[in-house]
């Protein structure tokens, strides 16, 4: 049993990393509230009158569906909305056939309910500050739910051959990010395709990660491409990227808006709102448009590329 537990926690460790991109709390926020943003730059979607928009998106070549809405809720309560409605409400570790009389377990072996409970809470990662959220779900199927023990087994191993997350099961992440003037939440859920595979995520510090550039689009050196969100739609219009540099937030900065101007882009600099921290670098020629935004992480920069053409 407590190989089982130290395996979910391996597998939850994996999904954070996977889903988050990076270990640092202040740059994923950084990367979903620019991605949060995007999708608000989109007519009428910061209406929180408007229902909801559908679609998909490629993350690093992976195939992810996304659903954009409005909620009068601040963060905390659609988080734990959210996390209600995702986690399973019969979870057991084993089957009933194994374990007759299951509904009474808790009066002969009352360790059992509360291993399902944390076997359960290990595919739950959330994470909450007062400008965004997120929480995210690992679903294994009502069979995983139904006998934990052996399903888990044969996820796993079919898993460790190929790498796609669809032999696990369907993870689905909620962003929640409240808009400037706190009347409203976007929420953004994502759940991934049947072939979505975390090779695509995994990163042996050498090398872009898969993926792409932004076509016409100045990359500065030293650089590594670690992330890119490419929506499919064309009438979103939008693709963005992380890099990994050794330059400064400043340098990078900089040396970006230096290369832009080449190009016959317009720039301005501007400080970030009050909390977040930072400069932004905002750019434009003619329907294209683009933010840039540098973070330190350790002994590395990562700039935040977010593009979007004007249709």
């Amino acid at each position: 049993m407590s190989r089982v537990i130290i395996i979910g926690g391996i597998l939850g460790a994996m999904l954070w990393f996977g889903l988050s991109y990076g270990p640092a709390p202040s740059v994923r926020a950084d990367i979903y509230m620019d991605l949060v943003s995007s999708y608000r730059s989109i007519p009428d979607l910061d209406d929180p009158r408007i229902n909801q928009r559908t679609g998909v998106t490629l993350l690093n070549l992976n195939r992810l569906y996304y659903r954009v809405s409005g909620s009068k809720k601040p963060v905390h309560d659609v988080l734990d909305e959210y996390q209600e409605t995702l986690t399973p409400k019969q979870f057991h570790l084993f089957s009933s056939e194994r374990l007759p009389g299951l509904s009474n377990i808790a009066k002969v072996a009352p360790e059992v309910p509360f291993l399902e409970f944390l076997m359960n809470q290990k595919r739950i990662v959330r994470e909450e500050s007062p400008h965004w959220g997120m929480i995210s779900f690992l679903d294994m199927g009502a069979e995983a739910n139904r006998d934990w023990h052996v399903e888990f087994r044969k996820k796993t191993e079919a898993f460790a051959k190929s790498n796609r997350l669809g032999d696990l099961g369907v993870a689905k992440t909620v962003v929640a990010v409240p808009n400037a003037a706190g009347d409203f939440t976007t929420v953004i859920a994502y759940w991934t395709d049947p072939d979505f595979n975390l090779r695509n995520l995994r990163d042996d510090g050498v090398g872009d990660l898969p993926g792409k550039d932004i076509e016409g689009f100045p990359r500065i050196r030293p650089s590594r491409r670690l992330v890119t969100f490419e929506q499919v739609e064309d009438r979103l219009g939008f693709i963005f990227v992380v890099y990994e540099t050794s330059l400064s937030p400043q340098q990078a900065l900089t040396v970006y808006q230096q290369e832009s101007e080449r190009q016959g882009w317009t720039s301005k600099l501007r400080e970030r709102p009050q909390g977040t921290g930072g400069t932004t670098l905002f750019l434009d020629r003619g329907r294209d448009e683009a933010q840039l935004f540098a973070r330190r992480d350790g002994s590395r920069t990562l700039v935040l590329v977010n593009h979007r053409t004007i249709h």
